[in-house]
């Protein structure tokens, strides 16, 4: 399984970003800068995979809760 914490490095427009801490990768899933699809790899993965089959990135990518009831 991929780490659960640690540096993170992005492939963006064919180039290698990074490496940027968890926090600073789900703030760009969250923000819209990374899209859907983006790779990204960390120290002990053998590939390259999209942000979306990284447990700790989830909660960046689930939809927020709907509105409250109305009184």
């Amino acid at each position: 399984p991929p780490p659960q914490v640690g540096n993170w490095h992005v492939a963006s427009n064919g180039q290698t970003m990074g490496p940027y801490s968890s926090q600073q990768v789900m703030q760009g899933i969250s923000s819209g800068q990374l899209p859907p699809g983006t790779f990204v790899w960390s120290q002990g993965m053998p590939n390259w995979v999209p942000f979306e089959q990284i447990r700790e990135f989830h909660a960046a990518t689930a939809a927020p809760p709907p509105p409250p009831p109305a009184n």
